[in-house]
């Protein structure tokens, strides 16, 4: 009893480790997996796709928890079903993997970006793209000017002018001198009693002229300084892009140097193993906890006697009926005396040291002397308690 119960506390603490292994693993997975979905949205988009990553992850460990389950069952009509399980493991297997590579990659990302901002090149290229946008920023009143219609008004403008240049000029008694304002006045350069006279709307028509000129001007420097905009957005987008590969960890450019491959491939590399190792990790883990809890719960359900189990007999060197005869009236002992209370075909097995054949027709027998029965769901094979054949 005292060996047992060391058996039981052993197995109690192996349990407790592997279960604790396989919690922190799994769940340091499932963390990686739903902030890596979590960015395909924003806001409750971004909450949905981390709750569809948290399912993915909850659905895999259950179909490691099936197949295990399947797989201690003796019957072969599980095997269909265990392997339905391990075609779905495989596939959110193969998701969460990815998701993995994903999450890995975003952070060597951001630690790639972060090395990057140290550098002098980036803060000059920052530099000139916030420059220009301030520039545009205090243009951005006149982005939207008519210049064709400023053309056309200072058009209008200069043709009323020269109309008026060309009309004949009258002195001061009214009458023709025989010239016209332009002549008169030098297109209203001159200072004299025609250039006051006449020239008094050409001013005005000047001055709305200068105005509507510096509008058009002042479109022209905002969209030259848009153009220069875009150019140091694009420069600084492309060192963005260009120069983080330049900024790879110290250990993959040291690794890459001793095995005379890029840094950049030993890092992809890296982080598709990392990726691999954590998925095939948690699933072998959960597999192993499943394993050791289906077990104990199986041997609860079928409880050992204080006796030893019955040691395998020695079987007479006989083939034929005579073999299994003997071997099923030393199974009907067995169960008479409680010694045998499994028999399914590996307990049969294990326990007489026959063949699978020999363990199918000891269970047809037991079946056809009315010792068992089979039940029609589950298809395990259990004894009668109240049967008169057994032998004693």
């Amino acid at each position: 009893m005292s060996k047992l119960y060391q058996n039981g506390s052993s197995m109690k603490a192996s349990l407790r480790f592997i279960s604790l292994v396989a919690y922190s693993v799994i769940g340091l997975g499932v963390l990686c997996n739903m902030i890596f979905y979590s960015t395909f949205g924003s806001g409750a988009s971004s909450v949905i796709y981390a709750l569809i990553g948290l399912l993915f992850d909850l659905a895999k460990i259950a179909f490691v928890g099936l197949f295990v389950y399947f797989i201690q069952r003796d019957d072969d009509q599980y095997f269909s079903i265990g392997a339905v399980c391990v075609v779905m493991w495989l596939a959110l297997s193969a998701l969460s993997l990815l998701a993995s590579y994903g999450f890995l990659s975003q952070i060597n990302e951001q630690y790639e970006m972060a090395r990057l901002k140290e550098t002098a090149i980036y803060a000059e290229h920052q530099t000139a793209a916030e420059n220009a946008q301030a520039k545009v920023n205090r243009l951005a009143q006149y982005a939207k000017v008519d210049t064709a219609g400023i053309a056309a008004q200072i058009g209008s403008l200069k043709q009323a002018n020269q109309t008026l240049f060309n009309s004949p000029a009258n002195n001061s008694l009214g009458q023709p001198t025989g010239r016209t304002v332009g002549q008169m006045t030098a297109d209203c350069s001159n200072r004299n009693w025609y250039t006051n006279h006449y020239c008094g709307q050409v001013t005005d028509n000047n001055a709305l002229i200068q105005q509507l000129q510096a509008q058009s001007d002042a479109h022209q420097r905002y969209q030259a300084a848009l153009a220069h905009y875009q150019a140091a957005q694009q420069a600084f987008s492309q060192l963005t892009v260009a120069s983080t590969s330049n900024q790879t960890h110290p250990m993959f450019v040291n690794i890459g140097q001793l095995m005379n491959n890029p840094a950049g491939r030993i890092k992809n590399l890296y982080i598709l193993l990392s990726s691999l190792v954590l998925e095939l990790l948690a699933s072998v883990l959960m597999f192993a906890r499943y394993h050791v809890i289906f077990g104990v719960l199986d041997r609860r359900s079928n409880p050992i006697n204080d006796e030893p189990n019955p040691k395998p007999i020695a079987l007479p060197n006989q083939k034929g009926c005579q073999l299994r005869n003997d071997l099923l009236r030393q199974v009907k002992q067995d169960i008479a005396a409680g010694k045998l209370n499994r028999l399914s075909f590996r307990n049969l097995q294990r326990t007489y040291q026959i063949s699978p054949s020999m363990a199918k027709s000891i269970r047809q027998a037991l079946l056809r002397e009315g010792i068992a029965e089979m039940d029609e769901v589950t298809h395990q094979l259990t004894r009668i308690r109240t049967n008169s054949k057994l032998i004693a």
